[in-house]
């Protein structure tokens, strides 16, 4: 990670989003149970931003954390399979013996 970037996410004690309103970056003190449930590292996750955004071809969506990835799998599943149920009517719709097609 490049140094700027670690001193900036050790060293920000506070950010200021609208003007006057100041949110602080430490963490907070966690019960062992809330620890036990965050799974994210907000050095890391910082580290794997700018390693996308550095990169010669950075993603559209970077997934931090693998309650984030599961969940985002489960909802891609669910699509999956609504869209593979629809195929047969999708096909069905078209015009018999129709043009080419638009795409």
């Amino acid at each position: 990670m490049a140094e700027w970037l670690k001193a900036a996410v050790l060293k920000t004690a506070v950010r200021e989003t609208v003007p006057g309103v100041r949110i602080p970056l430490s963490p907070p003190t966690y019960t062992a149970i809330e620890r036990e449930r965050r799974h994210r590292d907000p050095v890391r996750a910082a580290e794997a931003i700018y390693e996308v955004v550095a990169s010669d071809r950075p993603r559209h969506w970077v997934i931090l954390g693998s309650d984030a990835y599961r969940l985002i799998g489960a909802k891609l599943d669910k699509l999956r399979a609504e869209y593979d149920a629809g195929r047969e009517m999708a096909f069905r719709t078209d015009y018999p013996n129709g043009g080419p097609p638009i795409l």
